[in-house]
């Protein structure tokens, strides 16, 4: 089975890459398409969201809260195969997101030894503002650079192992296209004639003027502008 998967925090830009993908020729099954902070939905399939946060529940842990290690059951495991079992019955290619597979991603693998990768990342302070703005969460802003560093971490650590792409959310709408066709290309996608209007800038929020981006802990800008830089290089697919 040809699957994706795409790789990112919360917040992050991951819905907006999963919808664009999925018109792109992505099949993503049965994923949410409206929600109160996502209007266009989060793309995500709940089964894979509630299995992933099982685990992470199982190692002691949460999306807020992630494990240093996981391990899972053997009812994890028979979920897992029924999930993508029905994928199995989708046209080819495939593709799931959720952001607690950055610390899931070991499990998966375990089925799809040939899954291919898709990274999305935002700058920490728009993240974290964002994750304040979630009135249903209430994680405030020191929490949320933390979090978005613990995220970002493995992201870099699995970018670093598998070297697939990544994309900065926080681009211009134009350049932020020309890169996800570029991208997309590379993973044999199809390359649109017509414009991917999943894309909407309005939906973006909380995007912060330019003074106010250094307003983090330097350990944590260094390592946004190490993802920046591995975004504007060439990878292997």
């Amino acid at each position: 089975m040809n699957t994706i998967a795409i790789l990112g925090m919360h917040r992050s830009g991951t819905s907006c890459l999963t919808g664009c993908l999925q018109q792109m020729g992505l099949n993503l099954g049965k994923v949410s398409d409206f929600n109160e902070y996502n209007l266009k939905g989060n793309k995500e399939d709940d089964k894979i969201a509630i299995l992933n946060e099982s685990i992470l529940n199982h190692n002691g842990g949460s999306w807020r809260n992630p494990p240093s290690e996981i391990s899972w059951t053997s009812e994890h495991k028979i979920n897992r195969d029924n999930i993508l079992n029905d994928y199995a019955k989708l046209p080819s290619p495939v593709g799931f997101k959720d952001p607690r597979m950055l610390f899931t991603l070991p499990f998966w693998q375990q089925k799809l030894p040939n899954l291919k990768f898709l990274g999305s990342f935002r700058h920490p302070i728009n993240v974290a503002k964002s994750l304040h703005a979630r009135k249903n969460i209430k994680i405030e802003m020191h929490h949320g650079l933390n979090l978005w560093k613990h995220y970002n971490l493995q992201l870099l650590k699995i970018q670093k192992i598998y070297h697939f792409d990544l994309i900065n959310f926080d681009l211009d709408p134009n350049e932020y296209l020309n890169q996800l066709f570029h991208k997309a290309k590379k993973l044999k996608l199809k390359y649109p004639n017509k414009s991917v209007d999943f894309f909407d800038q309005s939906l973006r929020n909380q995007k912060m003027p330019s003074e106010d981006l250094n307003a983090c802990p330097e350990d944590i800008l260094n390592l946004y502008n190490e993802l920046l830089k591995i975004s504007q290089k060439p990878t292997m697919y």
